[in-house]
């Protein structure tokens, strides 16, 4: 019986996880499509996506302090980029 239980909360544990991917990805389709749509907008999804991609790095590195400075290098290194276009 444990074996069996066991197993189910497998299975509906990887259909949640799985919901969660499908909303994420629907989500980050919704924002490229209205980057697309709103070229004002996009600047600012790039900026929210890249403050993601910066906790996905620092959250990579662990206790590493030279990862996380990587990090933190390639984060001001975007800002900068959108200073010399002219954002905001």
């Amino acid at each position: 019986m444990k074996k069996s239980t066991r197993i189910l909360s497998r299975f509906v544990l990887a259909i949640t996880g799985q919901d969660l991917i499908e909303y994420a990805l629907m989500a980050g389709f919704v924002a490229v499509a209205a980057g697309a749509i709103m070229p004002g907008v996009a600047e600012d999804i790039d900026k929210i996506f890249a403050k993601i991609g910066h906790g996905f790095c620092v959250a990579n590195a662990g206790n590493n302090v030279g990862a996380k400075a990587v990090c933190d290098i390639d984060l001001a290194n975007r800002y900068r980029r959108y200073e010399k276009v002219g954002g905001r």
